[in-house]
């Protein structure tokens, strides 16, 4: 395979691997991404999209990040708007278009308005939000760039998250920047967020 599909041809660095193609092992992972919440991702030509495509070549990596992801997608206690608040702003650093696609619309949803959307996307901190949805973008921003929060950051989200809220958010970003560096790795992105 190639790497180019479709008439919006696209040129992967790990191409996805089709079907066909499979190992036993890639098999069974597949069987188990789709009996899971994972059934829903799927992309227009049958392979399993984004980060799931990447994990195929290491199936005992997919396999062990599978508790973890099942934990960051519905097991933390954040809040749906601080959720996607942190997922944008680590995609916007990132430079990661596809795992901007999926989050944006949760986040307008979530209660996140356009413009905001827009700052977070450029880099700047979001104005029509609570103060502590804007810290968290702050502390993602952090987490993203250089994977340390500094003083000042830290003494403030500590106050208002405390701890388990900020491990959270902490963990929350550090798992989507690892998502959006596998995706960017493989060139499964139409490009970098502008």
């Amino acid at each position: 395979m190639n790497g180019t599909e479709g008439a919006n041809a696209q040129t992967y660095r790990l191409a996805p691997t089709p079907s066909s193609m499979y190992s036993e092992e890639q098999a069974a992972l597949v069987a188990d991404y789709r009996r899971s919440w994972r059934s829903v991702v799927e992309a227009p030509d049958g392979s399993l999209g984004g980060p799931f495509d990447v994990t195929l070549q290491s199936p005992a990596l997919a396999r062990a990040m599978m508790p973890l992801a099942d934990l960051v997608r519905d097991g933390l206690e954040l809040p749906p708007l601080r959720r996607e608040i942190v997922i944008l702003v680590v995609a916007a650093v990132v430079g990661c278009s596809k795992v901007w696609g999926y989050h944006h619309g949760p986040a307008i949803a979530a209660g996140l308005s356009e413009s905001d959307a827009e700052r977070l996307r450029k880099g700047d901190d979001p104005t029509e939000v609570e103060k502590d949805d804007a810290l968290a973008a702050r502390i993602a921003r952090q987490v993203a760039s250089s994977g340390r929060v500094d003083d000042a950051s830290y003494a403030l989200a500590a106050g208002m998250f405390g701890s388990r809220g900020l491990v959270e958010l902490v963990a929350l970003a550090g798992y989507y920047r690892f998502i959006a560096e596998l995706i960017n790795l493989a060139q499964f992105d139409a490009g970098a967020l502008a």
